[in-house]
Order: structure tokens, then sequence, then C-alpha cells
């Protein structure tokens, strides 16, 4: 079985000293043996949802709008940085809000450090 751990991206720990709570969840994940780490990413979260968000059970979707949510690929290129061997992954990443030929060039240039591992 392989595990990930979710990098500090959204919510208390993505304030303050955002970069060592990445870089020591990264390396840390990386020394105990994980598979993976992991983002999410929303471009953008509205303050007010009239709509129910299907997969709580309040119905009310689980992001507060007034947390911080880093940037999935800046966070994941940091990791890389601060790390060897473990895998990279977002969760999600809403390919609609973003410029397709820059994300692509952003995810061909992060995914180097996997390309390397490989051979």
């Amino acid at each position: 079985m392989k595990y990930g751990a979710f990098l500090p991206c959204i919510g208390p720990l993505a304030r303050g000293d955002v970069v060592d709570n990445i870089r020591t969840t990264a390396q840390t994940a990386e020394a105990l043996g994980f598979d993976s780490i992991w983002t999410a990413d929303h471009i953008v979260t509205p303050l007010h949802i009239a709509s129910k968000y299907p997969y709580t059970a309040n119905g009310q979707f689980p992001l507060d709008p007034k947390e911080p949510l880093l940037d999935p690929l800046t966070t994941l290129s940091f990791a890389a940085a601060c790390t060897s061997k473990i895998r990279l992954g977002t969760a999600v990443l809403v390919l609609p809000h973003r410029n397709a030929l820059v994300t692509a060039k952003t995810v061909a240039t992060l995914d180097v450090r996997q390309m390397v591992e490989s051979s």
C-alpha cells in the first residue's frame, strides 16, 4: 500500500512560517517513507455559494474563502526543491481557470525531477 501526505497549503498552516511548514511536512513525509505529497487547487472561492455542496453532510462548501489557499504548482515546486525522491501530485487542479500553455510548461518543468529519478 502507498501513502501520501497533504502539504499545508490551506488554512492555519498556510499562514505564518508557511515556508518552514511546507519544507518540514515534505521532508518528514519523505523521511518516513511516504510515497507522495499532495496539494489542491481553487483559484477563487466565492464568499457565498447558493447551491448545496454534495460532499458534506450540511451541504456547505468546506473551504473558508477568507483562509489562504496557496497555488498548488508553486507549492509543489518548492516541495520538490526540499526533497529528492517523493512523488508529487495535485488532488485537484482547476484547469479551466488556468492558461493551458503556461500550465503545461509549469507541469512539464516540475516533472523534470521525476523524470530524472526514473532514469
